[in-house]
């Protein structure tokens, strides 16, 4: 079997496309990659553009020479693969695996795939605090206030972004972007809150403390519940989220 590589940088945000790759049924494509960093770095990898069933397949090595499955993204039929991950230093494999003939030629299915690093100012320092750089949030957590993360210095206007993996805001797919209403009243109680969770927005930001949340129940009074909506992030004084098009599923 063919042994690919990948080149990523932690210091920059590295792209890689690969098009017009073809595997035949039954049969894996592996791309091994290795990084160097001093923090966790955001690694995204995505397979597209194929007509048979394909999987993707994330695996680290141990240090023994074993490559452990790491993360995978198995969804039926043709739909698009994508995976998203902090991964630290170390040597890395993407597996790519024919899983079924679906559209009946009988013959290896071509298919694009697309990876990326994001290294210098948009590295994450750790899984619940961004620093001063964008934010990702990767993984399901139920709304509540210890579980809210803390972001400081962010600054929709300068290119900081929120982006969400699938399945963390419940009801949200890959794609969708997601509209921002920003409460600038300076003093906002129990009852204000209460009126700016019926705005049919599915982030509301409350300037005057910082806070953000994730609206699960529409133009209804309140966010839903724990496991539907409510309580994100905060945000420091300097941050700034009047911008456009920041907020989005990938």
């Amino acid at each position: 079997m063919e042994l690919k590589s990948i080149s990523l940088s932690p210091k920059r945000i590295g792209n890689t496309t690969i098009q017009r790759e073809r595997i035949a049924s039954g049969s894996s494509q592996r791309y091994l990659f290795s990084i160097n960093t001093q923090k966790p770095t955001l690694f995204y990898c995505q397979i597209s553009d194929f007509t048979d069933d394909l999987n993707l397949k994330l695996y680290k090595n141990d240090g023994n020479g074993t490559y452990v499955s790491f993360k995978a993204s198995e969804n039926l039929g043709s739909q698009k693969e994508d995976i998203i991950a902090l991964i630290d230093s170390g040597d890395y494999l993407v597996n790519v695996f024919h899983h079924a003939d679906i559209d009946g030629k009988q013959a290896p299915s071509k298919y694009s795939l697309t990876t990326a690093s994001l290294g210098g100012d948009a590295l994450i320092s750790d899984l619940t605090n961004s620093g001063k750089a964008s934010r990702h949030f990767e993984t399901f957590k139920p709304f509540t206030a210890e579980n809210a993360d803390h972001i400081t210095g962010f600054n929709a206007s300068k290119g900081s972004t929120l982006t969400f993996s699938k399945g963390v805001l419940p009801g949200l797919s890959a794609g969708d972007e997601l509209s921002v209403t920003t409460i600038k009243s300076k003093r906002v109680g129990k009852q204000k809150l209460m009126q700016a969770s019926k705005k049919n927005a599915q982030l509301v930001y409350i300037k005057s403390t910082g806070e953000l949340y994730f609206n699960g129940n529409g133009a209804n009074k309140g966010w839903g519940g724990e496991d539907q909506g409510g309580l994100l992030a905060t945000f420091d004084s300097s941050s700034n989220l009047g911008g456009k098009d920041f907020c989005s599923v990938i």
